[in-house]
Formats: C-alpha cells, sequence, structure tokens
C-alpha cells in the first residue's frame, strides 16, 4: 500500500516501483490513472489521488491510431469539455477518475462487468466523443461522482459520515 501524503516529490524510477510494486515505464508516471485500478485506497488516499493523477503537458505527443484511412489520436480538448477523464500513456486511453477510484465491481442493470472508462481504457478515438456523452449520463458513473462527493464533504467536516449519522438518530430515539 502506498500513500500519497507522504511525497514530497515525484520518487525516481526506482524509488516508483517500490512504492506501487508494479514496474513503471521509462516515459510515464506513478501518477498514470492504470496504476489505480483495483488498487485498495483509504477514503483519503482516493480523494488525494484525484489531485495526483497525471496529465500530460500541452506538449504531450499523443500516439497516433489509424482507424480506416483516418489517423486519429487523444485530443487535449477533452479535458476542458469533460473534467472527469485521465488520459493514460500506458494504455493511450482515458479512463474516468470517479469510475476508477470509487467504483463497485459491477454496475449497469443486472450486474455487468465493469469496462470502459472503468476498468479498461477508452482507445477507440473514432467513437469517443459518443462514449463520453453516454458514459457522462450514465447511473454508474453520476453515483461515483456522488459517491465521491459525500466522501469530500465528510472528509471536511461539511458533513457527517452516514454511521455518525444513524448514530445520532439511534441517541435521540434511545432518549424518547
Amino acid at each position: 500500500m502506498f500513500r500519497f501524503s507522504n511525497l514530497t516529490q515525484v520518487p525516481d524510477k526506482d524509488e516508483q516501483n517500490v512504492i506501487l510494486s508494479t514496474p513503471v515505464p521509462k516515459n510515464s508516471s506513478i501518477f498514470d490513472i492504470k496504476l489505480f485500478i483495483d488498487k485498495k485506497l483509504t477514503k483519503t488516499e482516493k480523494t488525494e489521488a484525484l489531485n495526483t493523477i497525471w496529465t500530460p503537458g500541452k506538449n504531450y505527443d499523443f500516439p497516433i491510431t489509424l482507424y480506416g484511412s483516418k489517423n486519429l489520436k487523444f485530443q487535449m480538448s477533452w479535458f476542458d469539455k469533460w473534467s472527469w477523464i485521465a488520459y493514460s500513456g500506458l494504455d493511450d486511453g482515458i479512463y474516468c477518475k470517479y469510475c476508477v477510484l470509487f467504483c463497485v465491481k459491477q454496475g449497469g442493470k443486472g450486474g455487468q462487468s465493469l469496462g470502459q472508462l472503468c476498468t479498461q481504457p477508452l482507445k477507440n478515438w473514432k467513437h469517443a466523443i459518443q462514449k463520453l456523452k453516454s458514459h457522462e449520463a450514465s447511473n454508474y458513473h453520476i453515483n461515483c461522482v456522488l459517491n465521491f462527493q459525500h466522501l469530500s464533504a465528510v472528509i471536511s467536516g461539511e458533513e457527517s459520515s452516514v454511521y455518525d449519522q444513524i448514530n445520532k438518530v439511534a441517541k435521540k430515539t434511545k432518549r424518547r
């Protein structure tokens, strides 16, 4: 298990491999979104992760993929349009930050396994805009965002945790 709060600067490559126990290629970051998939993180680590997930710089050279006769690649402008996406240099694909960090193992109707944007990268740039719009409107995504918002409010002290709320009600009921 690694802790973000202990990292005051980006570790060198040897330290990165110790922290994650996962080899990180030379041109990638220990904060690549792919490395957070299926990681057991505390609630605080999840919220900290949102602030540390790697984002490519403006001069990042995104790989080009050939679709039929078209050369397509990730568009930097998509970050402005969908603030919840994170690009993975390891996968040349994108994920939903909230669904990766605040997911449950299944979602959708009938408890389907999670796929693109949650546990698998979206890499098909030809249909990316439709997929992003569809994901953003899904109940699963909306619930993950709400889970994050509630957790942030609890951590900041703006709200009580569900556990604390239940205890308050139980105490009031006992007094009566």
